[in-house]
């Protein structure tokens, strides 16, 4: 398993400028072919899930084999006349373990590069990345979600994909892939193997 830091996330280094999906995935084409990767399976969580959609749109014949979207944002976060829908519940049972940890994540990074991130993940089409792919994508999500509404992204992008497979889990957050690695990890592990 390979894992990067997105520009000014994580231990990577503070950016003030380049903080867009066009070149996520355009650092994660140059990451593969530096690495020279074949027939690699990427997963991505939430925004990490429209730099997977970006990156497997563009990505050269033999690169990618099968790409996974957890808790993603495509197809599109920003509420426009193509998307009307809001993007709050009344009823979200919030996790504080989990907001901490995501502070705590978020203090490691730059600030420039989180607050441009906002505007890349929410405002990004990911509509034609999804309807170009060609190769299996599993499209898994928490139907609790309250900061990507399940209604908005996961079962409009598994309807975009030629090869998609939505699985949804109950009740689960946003945060579930970091919350319940017991359920999410065989499905991942799963579909990796299929």
């Amino acid at each position: 398993m390979i894992a990067h830091d997105r520009r000014g996330h994580g231990r990577s280094d503070e950016t003030d400028t380049g903080n867009d999906m066009k070149r996520y995935a355009q650092e994660v084409v140059e990451f593969v072919v530096h690495l020279d990767l074949q027939n690699a399976v990427h997963i991505g969580h939430s925004t990490g899930g429209g730099e997977v959609a970006r990156y497997a749109a563009r990505a050269e014949n033999g690169r990618i084999a099968k790409a996974a979207l957890l808790g993603a944002v495509p197809p599109i976060m920003l509420q426009t006349a193509a998307n009307p829908d809001g993007f709050n519940r009344d009823d979200a049972d919030v996790k504080h373990g989990m907001i901490n940890d995501w502070r705590r994540q978020s203090m490691m990074g730059g600030a420039q590069a989180h607050y441009d991130c906002i505007g890349a993940f929410s405002e990004t089409d990911f509509s034609d990345d999804l309807k170009s792919l060609t190769i299996p994508v599993l499209v898994l999500h928490g139907e609790g979600d309250q900061i990507v509404p399940i209604a908005n992204s996961a079962e409009l992008a598994s309807n975009l994909l030629s090869k998609g497979t939505l699985k949804t889990y109950p009740d689960l957050s946003h945060g579930f892939v970091a919350a319940h690695p017991d359920i999410v990890n065989p499905d991942l592990l799963a579909f990796v193997k299929s």
